[in-house]
Protein backbone atom coordinates (compact mmCIF):
# COMPACT_ATOMS: atom_id res chain seq x y z
CA UNK A 1 0.00 0.00 0.00
CA UNK A 2 0.99 3.32 -0.81
CA UNK A 3 2.40 5.92 2.02
CA UNK A 4 -0.58 8.56 0.91
CA UNK A 5 -3.28 5.89 0.80
CA UNK A 6 -1.52 4.63 4.44
CA UNK A 7 -1.98 8.17 5.87
CA UNK A 8 -5.61 8.49 4.19
CA UNK A 9 -6.59 5.99 5.89
CA UNK A 10 -5.20 6.77 9.71
CA UNK A 11 -6.66 10.52 9.37
CA UNK A 12 -9.81 9.13 8.28
CA UNK A 13 -10.11 6.92 11.49
CA UNK A 14 -9.10 9.57 13.93
CA UNK A 15 -12.08 11.98 12.53
CA UNK A 16 -14.46 11.74 15.71
CA UNK A 17 -17.25 10.06 15.58
CA UNK A 18 -20.82 12.02 15.60
CA UNK A 19 -23.30 10.76 17.59
CA UNK A 20 -27.01 10.14 16.72
CA UNK A 21 -29.26 12.29 18.41
CA UNK A 22 -31.55 10.32 20.49
CA UNK A 23 -35.20 11.76 20.41
CA UNK A 24 -35.66 13.33 23.64
CA UNK A 25 -32.61 15.19 22.66
CA UNK A 26 -34.34 17.32 20.14
CA UNK A 27 -37.98 17.62 21.68
CA UNK A 28 -38.88 21.07 22.10
CA UNK A 29 -36.26 21.93 19.11
CA UNK A 30 -36.74 23.26 15.35
CA UNK A 31 -34.57 21.70 12.83
CA UNK A 32 -34.53 20.89 9.02
CA UNK A 33 -34.86 17.02 7.70
CA UNK A 34 -32.66 16.84 5.23
CA UNK A 35 -33.20 12.76 4.22
CA UNK A 36 -34.84 10.28 6.28
CA UNK A 37 -34.18 6.49 6.26
CA UNK A 38 -35.20 3.24 7.79
CA UNK A 39 -32.74 0.79 9.59
CA UNK A 40 -33.24 -2.45 11.68
CA UNK A 41 -32.54 -1.90 15.23
CA UNK A 42 -32.73 -3.77 18.38
CA UNK A 43 -36.53 -2.64 18.57
CA UNK A 44 -37.76 -3.68 14.57
CA UNK A 45 -37.74 -0.58 12.05
CA UNK A 46 -36.93 2.77 12.86
CA UNK A 47 -36.42 6.10 11.33
CA UNK A 48 -32.91 7.86 11.36
CA UNK A 49 -32.85 11.16 9.55
CA UNK A 50 -30.30 13.51 8.60
CA UNK A 51 -31.00 16.81 10.01
CA UNK A 52 -29.57 20.30 10.52
CA UNK A 53 -30.19 21.86 13.62
CA UNK A 54 -28.83 25.35 14.59
CA UNK A 55 -26.27 25.30 11.53
CA UNK A 56 -25.23 21.65 12.40
CA UNK A 57 -25.96 19.10 10.10
CA UNK A 58 -26.26 15.32 12.32
CA UNK A 59 -28.23 12.10 11.92
CA UNK A 60 -31.34 11.63 14.77
CA UNK A 61 -33.46 8.81 15.66
CA UNK A 62 -36.89 10.26 15.09
CA UNK A 63 -39.18 7.70 17.06
CA UNK A 64 -42.64 6.92 17.44
CA UNK A 65 -45.54 5.64 15.77
CA UNK A 66 -46.94 9.36 14.96
CA UNK A 67 -43.53 10.32 13.49
CA UNK A 68 -43.12 7.39 11.64
CA UNK A 69 -46.61 7.90 9.56
CA UNK A 70 -45.73 11.70 9.30
CA UNK A 71 -42.22 10.66 7.74
CA UNK A 72 -43.68 7.90 5.51
CA UNK A 73 -46.05 10.78 4.05
CA UNK A 74 -43.61 13.21 3.86
CA UNK A 75 -41.48 10.77 1.84
CA UNK A 76 -44.32 9.93 -0.14
CA UNK A 77 -44.61 13.80 -1.53
CA UNK A 78 -41.17 14.17 -1.62
CA UNK A 79 -41.10 16.97 0.95
CA UNK A 80 -37.79 17.08 1.70
CA UNK A 81 -36.13 19.00 2.86
CA UNK A 82 -38.73 20.06 5.34
CA UNK A 83 -38.52 22.24 8.65
CA UNK A 84 -39.93 21.25 11.90
CA UNK A 85 -39.91 21.16 15.57
CA UNK A 86 -40.41 17.89 17.89
CA UNK A 87 -43.06 18.22 20.25
CA UNK A 88 -45.14 15.83 22.30
CA UNK A 89 -48.71 15.76 21.69
CA UNK A 90 -50.47 15.60 25.30
CA UNK A 91 -53.83 15.61 24.44
CA UNK A 92 -53.29 12.36 23.29
CA UNK A 93 -52.86 8.98 25.34
CA UNK A 94 -49.61 8.07 25.90
CA UNK A 95 -48.25 11.75 24.88
CA UNK A 96 -46.70 10.10 21.34
CA UNK A 97 -43.94 12.76 19.75
CA UNK A 98 -44.75 14.31 16.50
CA UNK A 99 -43.58 16.83 14.14
CA UNK A 100 -45.07 19.75 13.48
CA UNK A 101 -44.18 22.22 10.45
Amino acid sequence: MSDDISKILRDAAEIPETETLKTDQILGKTFEILETRTVNGPYGLSWVATIDIDGTVTDAWLNGAVVARQLTAINEKNALPLKVTMTRDESKYGSPFTLVA
